[in-house]
């Protein structure tokens, strides 16, 4: 059976409320470049990959004990917005990779990957806090990856 495309015009959001789980970074993965692929945006999938799992384990690693991850089309079919709820405390932070440590490239790479990214406070139900951190993938030139994105994680 061959995947119906579907323009990538005509598409809504969809939403996962994620188990906050170790395999659950490859699963968003999939479910990601599979939602990419029929939307016919094959070509974003690897940027918008990366930046999901990034999103995903900054939630995981802060705490979160509920998680719900986005895609989205803006624009028509050259970008695509992903975006992770979670209940943590905290606000992300793009700092100065320091290669001597594991952790702490998460946000860089997401800011290098996406056009433009943030975060802003968000209730994910009535008597939770939470925020929402989001960034949109797009097709860039070559030339536009090295620039990196004009927006830096600005809320």
């Amino acid at each position: 059976m061959i995947a119906q495309r579907i323009p990538a015009a005509e598409v809504g959001a969809v939403r996962w409320d994620v188990p906050v789980e170790e395999r659950s970074l490859r699963r968003v993965r999939r479910w990601a470049a599979e939602h990419l692929r029929r939307w016919d945006m094959a070509d974003l999938v690897n940027d918008a990959e990366v930046v999901l799992t990034e999103l995903l384990t900054n939630a995981v690693q802060a705490g979160s004990t509920r998680i719900t991850v986005a895609i989205e089309p803006c624009g028509g079919p050259d970008a695509v917005e992903v975006a992770v709820w979670d209940d943590a405390p905290g606000t992300p932070r793009l700092l100065e990779p320091d290669f001597e440590h594991e952790r702490g490239r998460g946000l860089f790479m997401v800011d290098a990957l996406s056009l433009e990214w943030g975060h802003h406070e968000i209730a994910i139900s009535p008597n939770s806090t939470g925020k929402v951190v989001w960034a949109v993938v797009g097709r860039r030139t070559p030339a536009e990856y090295i620039e990196g994105s004009a927006h830096h994680g600005q809320a």
